[in-house]
C-alpha cells in the first residue's frame, strides 16, 4: 500500500540547493573554488546520515504495509457483507479510520525522516564550510566560491529545475590551480577517519 505524498526528493534537493548556493563576489582578491557537493559526499558523516534516512524510510514503509494487512482484511469482510447488515456501518467507519490513520502515520514518519536528513546535511555543510574557511585563511585566500565542474551535466527535468541548477553554477570557469576541492577533502578525511573494523578474525582459517 502506498499513498501519494509530497515527493521528498525534489523538496530535499531544493533545500540543499539553498544551502549550497553562493553568489560571486565583486571584490578583487585571491580566489579559490570548491565543489561543495563532491566535498560533502566525501565526508564520512554523509553515509551515516543517508543510511539513517534509508532506515527511517524502510521503517515507515514496513509500518504502512503492516497496517495495510488489517485494512485489506476488513475490506474483504465488507465486500462479503450485505448492505443491510446491522454491523456494516461500524465496520465501514472502522475501515475509513484505518485508512486515514495509515496515511497520516506514513506521511508524518516520512516528514520526520526528511527533517532529520536535512538537519544532518546542514551539520555536514557547516563542518565543510568551517574547514574551507580555515584552509582559506591559512592559504591567504580572500574568497572561495562554490564550483560545479563544467563536465557535470545539468540534467534538468523542467524549466524551473533548469533555472535552479544554472543559478547554482555561479562560477562558469575556474582554472585548475584555484580549485581547492581535493585539498579540503583530504583535510576532512584526515580529521574524520573511517571507523575501524573491530570484528575478530576467524581463527578457523
Amino acid at each position: 500500500m502506498r499513498f501519494n505524498v509530497l515527493p521528498w526528493k525534489p523538496v530535499l534537493v531544493a533545500l540543499v540547493a539553498v544551502l549550497l548556493w553562493s553568489a560571486p563576489a565583486d571584490a578583487a582578491g585571491k580566489t579559490g573554488v570548491v565543489d561543495i557537493v563532491k566535498t560533502m559526499q566525501a565526508h564520512p558523516r554523509t553515509k551515516v546520515v543517508e543510511d539513517a534516512f534509508q532506515a527511517s524510510q524502510k521503517k515507515a514503509e514496513d509500518d504502512l504495509n503492516r497496517q495495510d494487512k488489517d485494512i485489506q482484511a476488513l475490506k474483504m469482510q465488507l465486500e462479503g457483507m450485505p448492505a443491510e447488515a446491522p454491523e456494516r456501518i461500524e465496520k465501514e467507519k472502522r475501515y475509513q479510520l484505518l485508512v486515514s490513520n495509515a496515511k497520516f502515520n506514513y506521511e508524518w514518519d516520512m516528514r520526520l525522516a526528511v527533517r532529520e536528513y536535512v538537519l544532518g546535511l546542514e551539520r555536514i555543510y557547516g563542518a565543510v564550510r568551517g574547514e574551507v574557511g580555515r584552509y582559506a585563511r591559512e592559504q591567504g585566500l580572500d574568497v572561495v566560491l562554490q564550483y560545479t565542474p563544467t563536465s557535470t551535466p545539468l540534467r534538468a527535468g523542467d524549466p524551473k529545475d533548469f533555472a535552479l541548477k544554472t543559478r547554482l553554477r555561479a562560477v562558469l570557469y575556474a582554472a585548475t590551480e584555484v580549485d581547492i576541492t581535493q585539498a579540503i577533502i583530504k583535510r576532512i578525511k584526515d580529521k574524520n577517519p573511517k571507523p575501524a573494523n573491530n570484528r575478530p578474525a576467524n581463527k578457523n582459517k
